[in-house]
């Protein structure tokens, strides 16, 4: 017997479906956060690629395995978060969008350079022999607390002195970019309503000029385009596909397109990858080779093809799998950004702790992985019960009835305006 193959209603992924949960994205998430863990702890054992703390096991043929994930991790993360900004502004609104990225970028963010990150620069300043001998992390953290301590002297300002944001630049970064785009989506909204007839044709338009296939080529060329003209560093990069989210959330055709192709792209990111491996490691790990002027071009172009297929293979199979996992994706969607925040720092922590113990090359990273997975579950558990950490990590306060909201409203109200209140310096630092 056949197993029935997964359905694709066009219908899903028109304006008015864009207040429709999508679980196929949702589960993408998920598994964007399991491969970004594994990643992680990839960088402690990888030869050559520089990281917070290493481990005394380093290979340099793990470099081939981080390049399976390395090309198109964060930008899938960016483009994500494009279709989940495009949903939020369609149900809620310019001004209500705004305050709740505020509340659930900034305030983690914030939260989590204050809080999570200092465990993270403790380990990589212990690693290189750059703390006092005998210095305890509650030292450490007193001294982290005190603008232009000495102990940081080498270590340059992020947000606030010495503080740095590490792995959380994606969340500093969304930030602004969201900032961007719901100015640039009510300013297009007011178009909208001044000229409704010259919006509409000018949709219209765009709407018949491209088909699916065009559009994800168009994305995939940009990508190549970016890196060719050297301007791929992760944040335009990253503004690159959180663009392409908002604007292909609604795209019925592409949604399709990546679907009935998507086994088409995962064969197309297999020889990619194959070329890649070999570009790497014949040419670019060679220096007389790497120095020929054809090959930083080939490389990119290379690179950024199997960039994109590996994303609409994703994008595609999400959405077979998406419905099949739906109980699973909406159980643990809210967990995504939580330990996304919290992940690394626990990553390092245990490969620092495990490191005197000298477990071994095979050992010492599964033990990396199962604290890190253990660590990251119990710690969601705790958060989800209690609303002060719910909003730190970038979670909904909840309530038990609705007669309970109603009497918390004053205090809600008050407590959202000293969270506000807290993060307008930080909103103007990242603005300016």
């Amino acid at each position: 017997m056949q197993r029935p193959k997964p359905n694709f209603d066009v219908s899903d992924c028109l304006n008015d479906g864009l207040t429709q949960r999508r679980h196929d994205l949702e589960l993408l998430r998920i598994v964007a956060l399991c491969i970004l863990i594994f990643y992680h702890t990839g960088m402690l054992y990888v030869s050559g690629w520089d990281f917070h703390f290493k481990s005394d096991y380093q290979s340099e043929t793990l470099a081939n395995w981080m390049l399976l994930v390395n090309p198109w991790r964060m930008s899938l993360l960016w483009f994500i978060s494009g279709v989940a900004l495009r949903h939020a502004l369609h149900k809620y609104g310019s001004w209500i969008s705004l305050r709740q990225r505020c509340v659930r970028l900034l305030l983690p963010l914030l939260f989590g350079v204050l809080v999570v990150v200092p465990p993270q620069l403790y380990v990589e300043m212990a690693g290189k022999a750059q703390l006092p001998s005998g210095l305890t992390y509650l030292e450490f953290y007193r001294a982290f607390w005190q603008w232009n301590h000495p102990l940081f002297a080498d270590y340059s300002s992020g947000i606030l002195p010495h503080m740095d944001v590490n792995h959380l630049w994606y969340l500093r970064e969304l930030w602004k970019f969201s900032l961007l785009l719901i100015v640039l989506h009510f300013a297009w909204n007011k178009l909208s309503s001044m000229f409704p007839a010259a919006v509409s044709a000018i949709e219209t338009r765009m709407g018949l000029a491209v088909d699916g296939a065009r559009l994800s080529a168009l994305l995939i060329l940009a990508l190549v385009a970016l890196d060719v003209a050297h301007l791929d560093d992760r944040n335009m990069t990253g503004l690159l596909f959180l663009l392409a989210g908002y604007f292909l959330a609604s795209a019925a055709a592409f949604w399709q397109h990546i679907f009935q192709a998507r086994r088409q792209y995962l064969i197309g990111a297999a020889v990619l990858y194959v070329l890649l491996l070999c570009m790497y490691n014949l040419v670019w790990l060679v220096p007389t080779r790497k120095e020929q002027a054809w090959v930083d071009p080939s490389a990119a172009i290379i690179y950024r093809l199997y960039a994109g297929c590996c994303i609409m293979a994703a994008l595609g199979y999400a959405r077979s799998f998406g419905e099949r996992f739906q109980a699973f994706s909406q159980r643990w969607s809210e967990a995504v950004l939580p330990i996304y925040i919290l992940h690394q720092s626990l990553i390092v922590v245990a490969a620092y702790v495990l490191k005197p113990y000298a477990f071994g090359a095979v050992l010492e990273p599964m033990l990396v992985i199962v604290l890190t997975v253990a660590g990251s579950y119990v710690a969601y558990l705790v958060i989800a019960r209690f609303n002060v950490l719910r909003v730190c990590f970038g979670l909904k306060w909840t309530v038990v009835s609705a007669e309970a909201g109603e009497q918390a409203g004053l205090g809600w109200r008050i407590r959202q305006g000293l969270a506000y209140l807290v993060l307008v310096p930080l909103a103007i630092k990242l603005v300016l």
